[in-house]
């Protein structure tokens, strides 16, 4: 059994606090990104004035109305991307000022099992910990010869049984963390067990099932929203609509993510969202971090004095496109927009407890 203790600042998210960072961090907090610029230029200051040379944008450029006209482009949050984007970027340097690391995690795109044990293992968790339980986890299952060398959830089960309880299987291979910080909180190898039992359970067993289950809720999301888009068209109605639909809800996705989220220690919903982005998710996760943040923009903007409109209060499908077209403003990969987003959200989290929303 490895120890519980290590050098480094410890991190309260995921272990990744410490290290270097480029993608969104490292600029001027106070430029404002070009239009779709190229990666090396996304976040470099750019002089100059005009849509698309980064100039600064006057309030009254927002675009917050509905609008009478179904064909109009700007569609439900049309022309907040940028401002998005904006947020985005001050929030990654306020992050890296406070030693965050702001860059994705690399995670471990062809095994769940790894990515299982990241997830829980990752909060409140220094970041050597965590890599030496992955680390001796994954040395593991590549010994076991099982399916995948070892790298899907039945085979992190399977360890689990060889080891005879979650005690043995933590004294072999991992270390005695909780999922809290109290004395009779679970240990977080009867949170990986769970967890993996539950994935297990609704039939995810590899990274790819689980992105799937991902893809598959966007789409049936994007296929809504066009075909309700498409009859305010042709009934000359009023887009987004007074009284906009709700999202619909994926059976699919909701079963997973339940399943998930009732594994001891993991209710609040983060490390669902860290799971995918270790899995590899390309996608923004549609989730209460991302609808939280772009909610509280969305506010400060009609506080400041911009007009009200139809569902003034982005949903978690709506957030989630909006980061992705914040990120194609900032020339950025999505996921990098999307961790950051995480990342600020469980600071807080941690600065309000009593929230349940942060572990």
């Amino acid at each position: 059994m490895s120890s519980e203790t290590s050098t480094g600042p410890a991190d309260p998210a995921s272990g990744d606090a410490g290290r270097p960072s480029e993608g969104l961090g490292g600029t001027d907090p106070t430029a404002r990104p070009a239009a779709r610029p190229s990666r090396d230029e996304a976040l470099r200051p750019v002089p100059g004035g005009g849509p698309g040379t980064g100039a600064e944008a006057e309030p009254d450029d927002l675009r917050l109305e509905r609008t009478n006209d179904p064909t109009e482009p700007s569609d439900t949050w049309g022309g907040l991307a940028d401002v998005v984007a904006e947020d985005v970027l001050r929030t990654a340097h306020r992050l890296e000022a406070a030693g965050v690391r702001v860059e994705p995690p690399v995670g471990h795109p062809a095994s769940l099992a790894l990515c299982v044990v990241e997830a829980v293992w990752a909060p409140r968790v220094r970041p050597t910990a965590v890599a030496g339980v992955v680390a001796r986890v994954r040395e593991h299952l590549a010994g076991t010869g099982g399916p995948d060398d070892g790298l899907d959830a039945p085979a992190l089960l399977a360890s689990f049984t060889a080891a005879g309880d979650d005690e043995a299987w933590a004294a072999a291979l991992a270390t005695r963390h909780r999922t809290a910080s109290t004395a009779d909180a679970p240990l977080k190898a009867t949170a990986v067990r769970e967890a993996a039992e539950a994935l297990v359970g609704v039939g995810v067993v590899t990274t790819a099932d689980l992105l799937a289950v991902l893809r598959d809720h966007r789409a049936a999301a994007a296929q809504a929203h066009t075909r309700a888009r498409a009859r305010a068209r042709a009934a000359g109605a009023p887009w987004p609509p007074v009284e906009p639909p709700a999202a619909p809800a994926s059976e699919r996705w909701e079963a997973v993510r339940a399943a998930w989220c009732a594994a001891a220690g993991q209710s609040s919903g983060r490390s669902w969202h860290r799971l995918l982005l270790l899995a590899g998710a390309e996608q923004v996760v549609p989730d209460d971090d991302v609808r939280r943040f772009t909610s509280r923009l969305v506010r400060g903007l009609l506080a400041g004095g911009q007009p009200a409109r139809a569902g003034s209060r982005p949903g978690a499908l709506e957030a989630a496109a909006l980061l992705e077209a914040a990120a194609a403003v900032l020339g950025a990969p999505a996921r990098e927009v999307d961790h950051v987003v995480w990342r600020s959200e469980l600071q807080v989290g941690a600065r309000h407890p009593g929230d349940g929303r942060a572990g």
